[in-house]
């Protein structure tokens, strides 16, 4: 009964080739609740922070990927690079104006 459940749960992640994690701040405290989207060759998966800022996407693809967060009906973004091992991220939303930036730390 646990084999088939391994087989499929095999399959499952190796369906997955990419992988990033981090947290996510506005100036010095962690936002929770935040959309992230990472779209690498056209293919976008999002996540949502959780309750520490924290968040965890797994791609189908690698290279060169476009990450956004959504908040306050703004998207900043910047580009990241994603390989078969898993990219930590530190990411900061700075407010210029009144527009906000994105920043890697």
């Amino acid at each position: 009964m646990i084999w088939p459940i391994a087989v499929a749960l095999n399959a499952l992640l190796a369906s997955w080739h990419g992988e990033v994690y981090g947290d996510l701040r506005l100036g010095n405290k962690f936002l929770p609740g935040a959309k992230i989207t990472v779209t690498c060759a056209g293919v976008p998966e999002s996540a949502q922070t959780d309750s520490l800022g924290s968040f965890r996407i797994h791609t189908k693809e690698t290279g060169k990927c476009a990450l956004v967060v959504d908040y306050e009906n703004q998207h900043p973004s910047l580009s990241i690079t994603l390989f078969e091992e898993a990219t930590r991220v530190r990411l900061v939303l700075v407010k210029q104006g009144t527009t906000y930036a994105l920043r890697r730390e």
